[in-house]
């Protein structure tokens, strides 16, 4: 553990990497998200982790929430998801989902370019996007909409879609992708069993 550390410590001072010029100011929320996601591949392609949770925006109620050329001013995109049967907030939602999707998007291609044995980093991984909640307003936590990229080392079919029988809790995708991890499980939560991923 100690050479492997000392190893990542002499890689790290050969990249010469120069302090910042200029102050700091806040980033807008998809250079936030470009540079949680930068990070999150750097620390996979040096072998720090293997396992990364990003959080694209506060789920705090009342949070302000810029998005850069999506709103003129700080919304609280909590509030919003309870007037979602209005269909001006309706609108400024779809936006935001498309925004989260196009970040998710752009992480999923950068990816794609990172060599790794004979595929890449992403047919090495499983990345997520999803959400704990379908409704807002209601809070319900059913017919989660989520999208896996990556192969999985081979584990996860490429370009297939999964839907499941009505009921089927969100947690047995989480042991699926456990399973295909490694970690010999048959339950998590409240699971029922695992998905059919390839």
């Amino acid at each position: 553990q100690i050479e492997r550390v000392t190893r990542r410590q002499a890689e790290i001072d050969k990249l010469k990497i120069a302090p910042p010029t200029k102050p700091w100011q806040a980033m807008t929320r998809d250079e936030f998200i470009q540079v949680m996601g930068d990070l999150m591949i750097l620390a996979f392609r040096t072998d720090l982790t293997r396992v990364c949770t990003i959080m694209s925006s506060p789920e705090r109620w009342g949070s302000p929430l810029t998005v850069h050329g999506l709103f003129d001013k700080p919304v609280d995109h909590h509030g919003m998801t309870h007037g979602q049967g209005n269909e001006h907030v309706r609108t400024k939602l779809e936006a935001l989902d498309q925004f989260h999707l196009q970040q998710f998007a752009t992480l999923v291609a950068k990816m794609a370019t990172v060599k790794e044995g004979e595929g890449t980093l992403l047919d090495n991984s499983m990345f997520l996007l999803g959400s704990g909640i379908s409704d807002g307003s209601l809070h319900v936590y059913t017919d989660l909409p989520t999208i896996i990229a990556g192969r999985g080392g081979g584990a996860i079919a490429a370009n297939h879609h999964l839907k499941s029988p009505q009921g089927t809790p969100i947690a047995n995708l989480w042991l699926s992708m456990i399973q295909v991890m490694g970690v010999q499980a048959s339950k998590i939560g409240d699971s029922t069993g695992a998905l059919k991923l390839a």
